[in-house]
């Protein structure tokens, strides 16, 4: 039996004649309401046909199995229903001249790729495949030498993928020419081991595969997974394999995921871990929901807001931040902390536990740094550019009305051929226009552009050192800069920093030198 969706749509395929009351040929389709066949379906004549796997992309519905016409039209063991009509895949799967031999057992679809596993062991389409092969809508492609099971028969039963990578599993020992028990991986180019695979018990096949975050469920009739014991279903979370409890106490034949934490385990078992669970089960699977963004580490000024903020993905979360680790706030309940007027005090480390259905997980902790303002307004840093040596003149004016005129504001000797003229005017206009010129035929034309600068007040004793650092407001809090080290010619003067311009939001400090 095999479950598909699409839309509102659910297809199910297997081995019947009816569906409802309406006559379907092993495949047939239910809109919610009521059921209708594909087409006149499959069949196999003069062997009973039966569908197997399915799988949906786009508007296409793909179903595999053991049949050689679908909807009449010639199609050996897999072949795409667009919805009014049924086609083969090109010359399909086959090889051999036991019908068995030839037969899908699964079907996934990644991209506009579609992989096929099974019993074939001679073509899919023309082309040389063991046990599986991929179709890209036009043409079958094998996926290196295949997989195979020594002299004996052997098949894939599950296909899965996780991002770019196929997994495979089903019975064989052998994944492009490396040994691989029961289970391997395909990573577009090359097969590899899932470290030693599934094993134990008579049959240490591999019947059923899904994936649910990042890790990659498996089970069957096996009893071990990579050398532990594992009761009929196991977990690999990229290099290691686990066992999931006391596992179920008989083999799994069906598995799927919901993507919200839950697993689906179907099968011929009884018990699930040490519940009565007569052939079905769910296990909540979750990974503690992944912070993607932890909150960064702030310096602040005292009276200022600091905020922190975390991303965190895996369902609803529930927050609690704390205070160096261990005082919880009592408005910190929210995915972002706003402190507002923050005072010395409140320097420390901020942290958030984050709070999900299947536990819990803490972000790494942001440090806080309050510092003491400095003095400091914004001005206007004219940005005067022309061959250095040049003797330009910067004018102003505050409108553009007839009756106004241009002011001189300085005229300079240009040490560079950039140089900034900073207008410390206090107030500034709401508006206020500039230009640049010099007599005579320059041979670069002067230019200018204007930014916001922020003036920064020094004070002390004539003759005394300051140095002045920086530091990015977001970010570690002990990551000072210097930018300067003045001797001071007045008791208050500005330094204008102009570094800051496209820079990040940053906060200043002022060291007295000995």
């Amino acid at each position: 039996m095999a479950l598909a969706v699409s839309g509102t749509n659910l297809y199910a395929g297997g081995r019947f004649t009816t569906a409802g009351a309406v006559p379907a040929t092993n495949i047939a389709k239910w809109d919610g309401s009521a059921w209708s066949a594909l087409g006149s379906g499959m069949s196999f004549y003069p062997y009973d046909a039966y569908v197997n796997a399915l799988a949906v992309s786009g508007t296409n519905l793909y179903a595999g199995g053991r049949f050689t016409t679908a909807g009449g039209v010639s199609a050996n063991c897999i072949a795409k229903w667009d919805g009014n009509t049924w086609s083969p895949l090109g010359s399909g799967t086959g090889g051999s001249t036991y019908p068995e031999w030839n037969d899908v057992y699964a079907l996934v679809v990644s991209g506009t790729d579609l992989y096929a596993g099974g019993a074939f062991v001679a073509t899919a389409g023309v082309l040389p495949a063991n046990y599986i092969a991929k179709w890209n809508g036009s043409a079958w492609s094998a996926l290196g030498s295949g997989l195979r099971n020594g002299n004996y028969p052997g098949s894939v039963s599950a296909l899965a993928v996780s991002g770019t990578n196929l997994y495979a599993g089903g019975q064989f020992t052998n994944a492009g020419g490396l040994t691989a028990h029961y289970i391997a991986k395909w990573n577009g180019s090359a097969w590899s081991a899932l470290g030693s695979g599934t094993g134990g018990g008579t049959y240490p096949y591999v019947y059923a595969l899904v994936v649910s975050g990042t890790d990659l469920y498996a089970g069957g009739p096996f009893t071990t997974a990579g050398g532990l014991p594992a009761n009929y279903i196991a977990k690999w979370d990229g290099s290691t394999w686990s066992a999931l409890g006391s596992g179920v106490n008989n083999w799994v034949l069906a598995l799927a995921a919901d993507g919200a934490g839950h697993l689906f385990v179907g099968g011929e078992f009884s018990l699930a871990g040490t519940n009565v669970s007569p052939y079905i089960a769910q296990a909540a699977v979750a990974s503690l929901p992944p912070i993607i963004t932890s909150p960064q580490g702030e310096t602040a000024e005292i009276g200022a807001t600091a905020d922190f903020t975390v991303d965190g993905v895996g369902g609803e979360l529930g927050y609690q931040w704390f205070f160096n680790n261990t005082n919880p706030i009592g408005s910190g309940t929210r995915s972002d902390l706003v402190l507002t007027n923050v005072q010395i005090p409140q320097s420390g480390s901020y942290s958030v536990v984050a709070t999900y259905l299947f536990g819990t997980v803490t972000s790494a902790p942001a440090m806080l740094d309050v510092i003491s303002p400095v003095v400091r307004r914004s001005v206007l840093g004219v940005n005067l550019m022309a061959q250095a040596g040049n003797l330009l003149g910067l004018d102003h004016r505050d409108n553009l009305s007839p009756t106004a005129n241009w002011q001189t504001m300085a005229t300079m000797t240009l040490s560079n051929s950039s140089q900034y003229y900073f207008d410390v005017s206090e107030p500034l206009p709401p508006q206020r226009f500039y230009r640049a010129w010099r007599t005579g035929t320059p041979s670069v034309m002067p230019s200018l552009d204007l930014h916001i600068v922020p003036a920064i007040t020094l004070t002390g004793n004539i003759g005394s050192k300051v140095r002045l650092d920086y530091i990015n407001q977001f970010g570690p809090i002990d990551a000072w800069v210097t930018l300067a080290t003045v001797t001071l010619t007045n008791t208050s003067q500005l330094y204008f920093d102009a570094s800051r311009i496209g820079q990040p939001a940053r906060l200043w400090r002022i060291v007295p030198v000995p």
